[in-house]
Parts: C-alpha cells; structure tokens; sequence
C-alpha cells in the first residue's frame, strides 16, 4: 500500500508542476507585454502570481524528495 502511495505522490507532484509550468509561461506573456499593455500595478500583480508558482515548484520537490527517500527507505528494511 505504501508503495502505491509513494509513486502515487510522485505522479500527483509531475502533474502539479505541468499545469504550473502552463500558467507560468501564460503569467510570463502577460508579463511581456506581448500579449498587450500591462500596467506597473499588473505587473506587481503579475511578479506575485510568478513568486507563488515558483514557490510551489519548488515545495512539490522538496515533497518529491520526501517521497523518494522514503521509497528508498522502505525497500532498504525490506532487505534488512
């Protein structure tokens, strides 16, 4: 069961930093201006957003590495 889980983890952490990849890239067109005309306050607006997703791309590793060193953990007791 643990097992299941810990790959379940891993794919769930995958998925979350696709979809934030795609808003990320959206944030950065905006941001651009290439996609029209921002203002220094949707700018500041728009940094925010871009800080929050980086700050979750990097949680979702951490919890990756978590998940992994547990994955390696439980198949070293395993064999103990």
């Amino acid at each position: 069961m643990k097992k299941i889980h810990l790959g379940t983890s891993r794919t769930f952490g995958h998925d979350l930093r696709s979809i934030l990849a795609s808003v990320r890239w959206s944030v950065g067109l905006i941001k651009t201006g290439m996609l029209g005309p921002v203002s220094s306050k949707q700018k500041k607006y728009l940094q925010i957003a871009d800080d929050g997703i980086a700050k979750a791309v990097e949680l979702i590793g951490r919890l990756n590495k978590v998940s992994v060193n547990k994955e390696k953990n439980a198949a070293k007791s395993k064999t103990k």
